[in-house]
């Protein structure tokens, strides 16, 4: 009977591998609400999507010059079996089944329209291997609280915006809007060691380059993760020195929410 519970474990662990960690889009197709073909050329507009044992969270951005695109959006869901249900922040909702095959997510189903209609999707996604951090303390889901930037010696605090941010044990990602659209979208891999914080940016916001460079402290200091920083421009060698402050918006505990992914 042990034997035969182990051998069921291990086929359920082979046939129903988690959804849990960082994935890359490799093809979405389907309908639109008005029924018209949707083909994303993955070439030109890159999508990542993250998923916790809490919390979902996607970022597209276009990577050619010309292509201004750039959304995202976040949210709970519930996995039972393989249906999978996010919550949405609008009216809208869905009705999706998953399913892991190696390195491959597969999302299917649709997004059901408050006015009837149906968006009809078809998502194939790659796993984005990494290595997970020892420190696993700033992992969680986080909504920024305030930021500032110095100009001139002074610090200036920034205009309000609304930031929601995933912190897995391998990767962050981040979506920040001003009211309703969009401003910043990024996601990347990270080391975390001796509250020094240094990323790699796999989607970058418009105001990073590839080659800047970062020197960043983070602790967090109850429900709250404290970020202070220095960006340093490759284009011009010139300094900008920042700080952000995030409350975490789950109820568990940083490093029980992301798994090891």
């Amino acid at each position: 009977m042990v034997l035969l519970c182990v051998i069921v474990a291990q086929l359920q662990a082979q046939t129903s591998p988690s959804i849990v960690g960082t994935w890359e889009m490799l093809s979405m197709t389907g309908k639109n609400e008005n029924g018209e073909p949707i083909n994303r050329d993955v070439n030109v507009v890159k999508q990542y999507k993250v998923i916790t044992p809490t919390h979902w969270m996607y970022v597209v951005k276009g990577i050619i010059q010309d292509t201004l695109r750039m959304e995202g959006g976040y949210g709970t869901y519930t996995l039972t079996g393989n249906k999978y249900v996010e919550k949405l922040s609008d009216p809208a909702t869905t009705d999706f089944t998953m399913r892991v095959e190696g390195d491959r997510l597969f999302q299917d189903g649709h997004i059901l329209l408050p006015d009837g209609k149906k968006v009809e999707l078809h998502e194939v996604y790659r796993r984005v291997s990494g290595t997970p951090n020892a420190d696993k303390s700033l992992v969680g889901a986080w909504n920024l609280v305030s930021s500032y930037h110095m100009a001139e010696g002074k610090r200036v605090d920034d205009r309000p915006m609304k930031e929601f941010q995933l912190i897995t044990p391998t990767h962050f990602m981040w979506v920040e809007r001003d009211g309703d659209k969009p401003r910043t979208v990024a996601v990347g891999s990270y080391t975390y060691t001796g509250g020094k914080l240094q990323p790699r940016f796999l989607l970058a916001p418009p105001m990073i380059g590839e080659k800047d460079k970062f020197d960043i402290t983070a602790k967090v200091e109850g429900d709250r993760l404290v970020l202070r920083g220095t960006t340093t421009s490759a284009a011009n060698g010139k300094a900008h020195e920042w700080g952000v402050t995030y409350q975490r918006a789950d109820t568990k505990q940083g490093k029980t929410v992301a798994g090891t992914k």
